[in-house]
């Protein structure tokens, strides 16, 4: 699983994905379409 952070904010969201490439999609902090980067890949959950 790959987590993603927002450019604008610095939400993390996960994604299963397998590019790793930076993306855009909508951030509920930021309540629009932002770009998301890759922060890092974990095989098991993230508790914050």
């Amino acid at each position: 699983m790959t987590y993603y952070s927002c450019e604008g904010c610095g939400q993390l969201i996960d994604l299963s994905t397998l590019d790793e490439q930076p993306r855009r999609e909508h951030c509920p902090v930021c309540e629009e379409t932002t770009r998301w980067t890759p922060e890092f890949t974990a095989d098991e959950g993230v508790s914050f």
